[in-house]
């Protein structure tokens, strides 16, 4: 266990800060751990995710990805997480997110619209799309979701 964290050092957790843009000075404190094995994972500002909907957010990826960059070696898999209403109608919203996302950091989506799952011409589509990239899914097991 280490003194400064209350878990073991094996455990992967997820810093998720969310609600704002993280900055560079924040990263490189939470970098300063120096545990050879501890990584981050950082989720996606909600911003991006949520309120933008993926539209227009070339600057606020930019932005964030400058920030998650001091983590360095600490850097894992980032998380993206899809609002509830982002319904395989917002195709191709996601599919040039996916496409112009840098193919040397790992990603990882979290899908939590059931039309994902269901509409099967863009589940194959868009599954496709994050296995050529190598871009994670994320499964949640939620009551009614899936």
């Amino acid at each position: 266990m280490s003194p400064i964290l209350k878990f073991p050092v094996s455990c992967k957790p997820t810093i998720s800060p969310g609600y704002e843009i993280s900055t560079i000075s924040f990263f490189s404190a939470k970098n300063a751990f120096g545990l050879e094995n501890f990584k981050f994972f950082p989720k996606i500002y909600q911003g991006i995710s949520h309120f933008r909907r993926l539209n227009n957010v070339e600057d606020y990826i930019n932005n964030f990805l400058l920030s998650v960059a001091a983590l360095e070696n600490k850097l894992g898999t980032i998380f993206l997480q899809l609002r509830e209403d982002f319904t395989t109608a917002k195709f191709d919203l996601l599919k040039s997110f996916i496409e112009n996302w840098p193919i040397d950091l790992p990603l990882a989506i979290e899908f939590r619209n059931a039309t994902w799952y269901t509409d099967k011409d863009n589940h194959e589509r868009i599954f496709d799309l994050c296995e050529k990239k190598d871009i994670s899914i994320i499964f949640t097991d939620s009551a009614g979701r899936r």
